[in-house]
């Protein structure tokens, strides 16, 4: 069940990390060449990105949190047998 934590703790930071890799790319590669109103759009529109996948991940980080092991075990499409996710 520690794995299990752990890995959902991993794609977590794995989120946040691609969401800071696509944010550091649009400033400092795709925007630089746009003029100051267009890169500011665009940081908005990233920024706005980012935080809408970090607030569907709380989401789902929440209600992951509230479920049994037998449930967390049922939606990854195993059954709990003798405390062990099979």
């Amino acid at each position: 069940m520690l794995a299990k934590a752990q890995a959902a703790a991993a794609a977590v930071l794995g989120a946040i990390g691609a969401a800071l890799a696509v944010f550091a790319f649009m400033s400092l590669v795709a925007v630089p060449a746009a003029r100051e109103e267009e890169r500011k759009l665009a940081e908005a529109d990233a920024k706005d990105a980012i935080f809408d996948q970090l607030k569907e991940r709380g989401g789902t980080d929440a209600s992951v949190e509230k479920m049994s092991p037998a449930e967390l075990c049922g939606a990854i499409g195993g059954v709990l047998v003798n405390g062990d996710c099979q």
